[in-house]
């Protein structure tokens, strides 16, 4: 186990990023929450199994994934209450040819009766822009219930707490992550951080049969992550909202 969050050097040592990772480790310290950060993801599979939830193919290692990635989970006084996963790879010559060269043979392989179907990948043209150095953010959960003690802004700095851990291990070119459509319009992914959104980039389909599911790409490039940092760390609420004013001098 690793909790590297604050301990280790960034791959690109950034002052503005340094600041905003070190206002999100204070935030989730106030929070009560202790972290824990990983490798393996056969450990991370056995925490999700705790909170009764299955890990995706996608950080199954059973399968041989992630190449490349990290987990995190958080506590409250001695409660899971948090997880998500990060994997960086290398995409070529798109996202979308990527993920139908990839995903869908990944599911297949697994064999899950809920796959991801190939039509919808290229449907948003971000999905033919986004290439290089890329961090999928998934396997995102939050406890509900005011037993847990999650507020909205834990929340979002939990978001961002994998967007700065991201940008901190492998200066990616760029992240993303996949919601419902409900989540982004209720405002989950710019609050989580995410300053970009595209429709129905996953069509989720059921076998033999039921009806498809739909999810949205959301999205940052580098440049995204840094110019919010920068306003987190010049006083910026961890969801957007800009710094109180001054007041005015007497």
């Amino acid at each position: 186990m690793e909790n590297t969050f604050l301990d280790q050097p960034a791959v690109r040592p950034d002052p503005a990023l340094a600041r905003a990772r070190a206002i999100v480790a204070a935030t989730l310290a106030q929070g009560a929450l202790d972290l824990e950060i990983g490798r393996d993801f056969a450990c991370f599979r056995q925490i999700a199994a705790s909170a009764g939830r299955l890990v995706t193919p996608i950080f199954d290692d059973r399968l041989g994934e992630p190449g490349e990635g990290v987990w995190i989970a958080a506590r409250r006084g001695g409660r899971l209450v948090h997880l998500q996963a990060l994997r960086c790879d290398r995409v070529a010559p798109d996202l979308a040819g990527h993920l139908a060269d990839w995903l869908v043979p990944l599911y297949r392989r697994a064999g899950q009766p809920i796959r991801p179907h190939p039509a919808g990948l290229s449907r948003v043209p971000a999905t033919r822009e986004i290439s290089g150095r890329v961090v999928y953010q998934g396997e995102f959960w939050v406890a509900s219930g005011a037993a847990a003690g999650v507020s909205g802004r834990l929340s979002a700095a939990l978001g961002w707490l994998g967007q700065l851990e991201a940008v901190r291990r492998w200066a990616p070119d760029h992240l993303y992550a996949f919601m419902t459509a409900r989540k982004v319009q209720n405002g989950l992914a710019a609050r989580g951080g995410y300053n970009r959104s595209g429709p129905g980039a996953l069509i989720w389909e059921s076998t033999p049969d039921g009806d498809p599911a739909v999810e949205w790409i959301v999205w940052n490039s580098a440049a995204d992550v840094a110019a919010r940092a920068a306003l987190i760390a010049a006083g910026s609420d961890l969801d957007g909202r800009p710094p109180n004013p001054a007041p005015p001098a007497r």
